[in-house]
């Protein structure tokens, strides 16, 4: 299939906007036209902007059981402004990385029978997908069997500078001094995570670690603030973390959640990980984790059992030694060439 026009729809966190990013300055290149079509007060409405893309931004309600007329009519309104876009430009393909926004575009793009492709990003089918997978042209999936055997496993599209990282074997093999620990708690930051780091600082201040946090925007004045953060001149926040390659280059252990992205970037670059997952309905990050934990790549810790003394003991086990090994079976378990085969997918596609 060759396009001309693209439209993506997706969007809320992180996760789901930079794979998109990945695939829109792909086709850019090629001279495609690209359109972003988000919600308004999210993730999208700033990043996307900001990488050169244009994008319209829709009220567009989650999905909810509450204030069910409300939502009904949020919902038809929602899907007549898409419907609208659509008919005025024209795309050949529109292409949703799930969520609930997704499930509003790609089920106008079928009532506007524009051919569609959906891509799931996480290790079970998310409720937007369920649907969504009926409506589609093309399908793939980032972790084997999410759909089954018969859909594509692509991985999840991964920016450049990521692929680009030296393997385990160049970055880690001869590195001393002090283990740098990178803590992540999605492009939000983690509550749960940031409330134990100040009492894990305290077990292990005259350890050998370093740390980089990132709080999130909502968290970081209070941090930086914080007259125990002063306290310690190994410990560094951040609100996000925009070169994130130079982070995961720098760092020997990730402590995070395991949000799909996080989870396949942390494979295809090689990095020792402790997941703290994020309490789902359909236990989705516990699974995105345990792909790796099953490996050997990986330990988790459960959110209810979290505290600075599990964490730490955890951390004072990892040696240089034990966490190379893990670097290593991670990069092993990674998916080849993600981009290359997402892109594919549609190229290969028959009208």
């Amino acid at each position: 299939m060759n396009i001309k026009r693209l439209m993506i729809i997706t969007g809320g966190t992180g996760g789901h906007i930079f794979p998109g990013l990945v695939i829109s300055k792909y086709f850019k290149k090629k001279g495609c036209l690209i359109k972003w079509v988000g919600s308004l007060n999210r993730l999208e409405s700033i990043l996307v902007p900001k990488y050169g893309f244009d994008i319209d931004l829709i009220d567009i309600p989650k999905i909810s059981k509450w204030n069910f007329f409300f939502y009904i009519f949020k919902f038809f309104k929602s899907i007549i402004s898409i419907i609208r876009i659509i008919r005025s430009w024209k795309p050949d393909l529109v292409l949703g990385f799930g969520g609930y926004i997704s499930f509003y575009g790609i089920l106008s793009a079928w009532l506007c029978r524009v051919k569609t492709m959906i891509h799931e990003q996480n290790s079970v089918v998310g409720f937007s997908n369920k649907y969504l997978y009926y409506l589609s042209n093309i399908v793939v999936q980032a972790f084997p069997n999410t759909f089954g055997n018969n859909i594509s496993t692509v991985g999840n599209p991964i920016r450049k500078k990521i692929l680009s990282i030296p393997k385990p074997k160049v970055r880690l093999l001869n590195r001393c001094g002090n283990i740098n620990i990178l803590i992540l708690g999605g492009s939000q930051g983690s509550s749960i995570i940031n409330n134990v780091i100040f009492d894990l600082l305290k077990i292990l201040v005259n350890k050998n670690f370093s740390f980089l946090h990132q709080v999130g925007h909502i968290n970081y004045i209070k941090y930086i603030n914080d007259k125990r953060y002063k306290k310690y001149n190994n410990y560094f926040v951040v609100d996000f973390i925009n070169k994130i390659e130079k982070a995961y280059s720098w760092c020997d252990l990730i402590i995070s959640r395991s949000g799909a992205l996080t989870v396949s970037e942390i494979s295809t670059v090689g990095i020792a990980s402790i997941f703290i997952p994020y309490i789902h309905n359909d236990n989705q990050q516990y699974l995105n984790a345990k792909f790796l934990k099953d490996k050997g790549a990986a330990l988790i810790i459960e959110e209810s059992n979290l505290n600075a003394n599990i964490l730490s003991n955890l951390i004072l086990k990892l040696n240089r030694k034990k966490l190379f090994s893990m670097a290593n079976i991670a990069y092993k378990n990674r998916i080849k060439d993600p981009n290359k085969k997402f892109i594919n997918e549609i190229y290969n596609f028959k009208l």
